[in-house]
């Protein structure tokens, strides 16, 4: 296992209206008694792209569910309180990156793109990081996955496409272009 250290920022605050936006499901939502189909619609999406997982309790369930997701983002949080779930000897690279509360570091999208050969990757967040699936929707290939917790409610699964991205990028307030 590597570890790296990543000092890059270029933020984009997310407004309220972001925030209220990604508060509900964005993708296909999965209950806690549901986790055998989410495993198995993985397993499905990983013969065409790659999978993400967002939160420290989704990336835990996921690995033992014997799948390891190419990019995992972790904060060492749940419920704001401080965790030690995730086995980082898991990964073949560990990057400790920041991203403010709020915000959105859209400098994660090179180093995600960069580092995407060294599969798999922990991004470990100080900050939070909720909002570091938009950089892995810009980062990642059509036909890849991405999972995150909906709190209290079960895991969510988003297939991104590029109707996806175009949605992503317009929450944001983004042009392709300004995506590195």
């Amino acid at each position: 296992m590597q570890l790296k250290y990543f000092k890059g920022t270029r933020y984009i605050k997310a407004s309220k209206d972001v925030r209220e936006k990604v508060s509900a499901p964005l993708g296909k939502l999965y209950r806690p008694d549901e986790i055998d189909k989410l495993i198995n619609d993985l397993v499905d999406c990983r013969r065409h792209g790659l999978i993400a997982s967002v939160g420290d309790r989704v990336t835990y369930t996921l690995i033992e569910n014997n799948l390891i997701p190419d990019i995992a983002v972790i904060d060492g949080k749940e419920r704001r309180r401080e965790v030690d779930l995730v086995d980082l000897k898991k990964f073949n690279l560990v990057i400790f990156v920041e991203n403010k509360p709020g915000y959105v570091n859209i400098a994660l999208v090179n180093l995600i793109r960069r580092h995407l050969k060294d599969r798999p990757i922990l991004l470990y967040v100080k900050g939070e990081e909720d909002l570091v699936g938009f950089p892995i929707v810009f980062a990642c290939d059509v036909g890849s996955c991405m999972i995150y917790g909906q709190p209290n409610i079960g895991i969510v699964l988003i297939n991104i496409d590029d109707k996806v991205k175009y949605m992503a990028a317009s929450i944001l307030g983004l042009s392709g272009s300004s995506l590195g």
